[in-house]
């Protein structure tokens, strides 16, 4: 399959602006527009613009992956051979049995990967699409957007790998933990838009926070219940994984596939993260939207 030229992108974005001119409610509005409404009309119109956010999030895979027999699949073969290795090693090192241990691997590592690319994309989002945002004129979330059209797609491909596990250790799994699953998902993908639209804009002012960035996240992989559970811990810290919004988060992916129940708790604190992340990163868009051409 042959990439998307940027001609065929803008065709794309000349029928966007063409629905979106004779849909858009705001336009009706008269005088000066504030901040907030132009932050507004950005992401309206970020999802006006589906088919292009579409197109280059697919486009990033397929350039990376251009002219390989595997494809997309060299993503996920790697994460199986890496999660069969560490299952048996560190169910040993835990003294757990393989048929306990391993499907929590499987699965916290195929959300982790989603988590942690819409952490490390995130910051580099603006910086890696300065071509598109010097030829094109979208919403400037649509590129946020064309990020997770992308690790959506991935974590699509990583899901595979849990169809084996899931098969040989017969884990059950039933309609309401993927319908709480796919409710963990989708607040996890709301809390992380927010934390990558802030950490690309920032990034794109100071371009050496992506570095700082992955620094982090492997500090965060390991306080994060990825290869540990938390009965692990002493109860008295059980309390604290609250504080960390990727374990919370992790968990509601996680473990509703695994048949386990996600405290209350945990939906509160994922609430209360969303709407903190909310508060923080909407204004600093509104504000700073104007300025990402000329940090480019």
């Amino acid at each position: 399959m042959t990439s998307p030229s940027l001609s065929s992108i803008n065709v794309a974005n000349h029928r966007d602006n063409k629905a979106m001119q004779s849909t858009n409610i705001l336009d009706i509005i008269e005088g000066p527009k504030s901040y907030y409404l132009k932050a507004w009309q950005d992401f309206i119109g970020s999802f006006a613009h589906w088919r292009i956010f579409s197109m280059i999030g697919a486009n990033d895979i397929r350039k990376r992956y251009s002219r390989s027999k595997l494809g997309q699949f060299w993503l996920t073969l790697p994460m199986a051979v890496h999660i069969a290795t560490l299952g048996f090693v560190w169910s040993y090192l835990f003294k757990m049995q393989p048929s306990e241990y391993l499907p929590y691997l499987a699965v916290s590592i195929v959300f982790w990967t989603f988590i942690l690319s819409c952490v490390v994309d995130g910051s580099n989002a603006y910086i890696s699409a300065t071509g598109y945002l010097r030829e094109l004129n979208i919403p400037k979330l649509s590129y946020i957007n064309s990020l997770f059209v992308k690790n959506i797609i991935i974590l699509g491909h990583n899901i595979l790998v849990l169809i084996p596990v899931y098969l040989v250790y017969s884990v059950p799994l039933s309609l309401s933990g993927i319908g709480y699953s796919l409710l963990g998902f989708l607040a996890t993908s709301i809390f992380f838009f927010f934390v990558s639209t802030m950490l690309a804009m920032i990034s794109l002012r100071f371009r050496d926070l992506p570095n700082i960035i992955l620094s982090l996240t492997q500090i965060a992989f390991y306080v994060t219940p990825i290869m540990w559970k938390i009965e692990l811990m002493p109860e008295r810290f059980h309390k604290y994984i609250v504080l960390n919004p990727f374990a919370i988060f992790l968990s509601l992916c996680r473990d509703p596939l695994l048949g386990r129940n996600v405290s209350p708790e945990y939906w509160l604190a994922a609430f209360g993260y969303i709407l903190l992340s909310a508060l923080i990163v909407a204004p600093f868009f509104s504000k700073f939207r104007s300025r990402i051409v000329y940090w480019l």
